[in-house]
């Protein structure tokens, strides 16, 4: 395993299968979490070892469709952890149904939104 010490890592969707499953790899190899979820319960029942831990941020209830609720997440990590090394954006969202080249640019622009833009604007210098 990889030796993430004192790394930040925010992982969205961390209460879902596979982001809670990422989480806990990066927790094994030592990383400093920035768990982030929509539910406003979730995260603290899965894990309860980080709540209140001035290490980690569990950040719930966000919305990763709302830019202004993503820069407050990054705000917030770069504030209480200093930086941010690593992004994992585990909580995609398909929209599966029409066939690639009949997909309407909006639900191109819906997922690019959701999945890659808002974080780069929010993390870029």
């Amino acid at each position: 395993m990889f030796d993430f010490t004192d790394r930040v890592v925010i992982v969205t969707g961390a209460a879902g299968n596979l982001g809670s499953a990422v989480a806990r790899a990066f927790q094994a190899a030592g990383a400093r979490l920035v768990l982030v979820d929509r539910a406003p319960d979730r995260l603290p029942k899965l894990f309860p070892e980080l709540v209140g831990s001035e290490h980690h941020v569990l950040a719930t209830s966000v919305d990763l469709t709302d830019e202004g609720a993503v820069q407050a997440v990054v705000d917030q990590t770069v504030a209480r952890l200093g930086r941010i090394d690593v992004l994992v954006n585990a909580r995609g969202r398909p929209r599966g149904g029409t066939p690639v080249h009949e997909t309407p640019l909006a639900t191109w622009e819906f997922l690019a939104n959701l999945n890659v833009v808002r974080w780069s604007r929010s993390v870029a210098p």
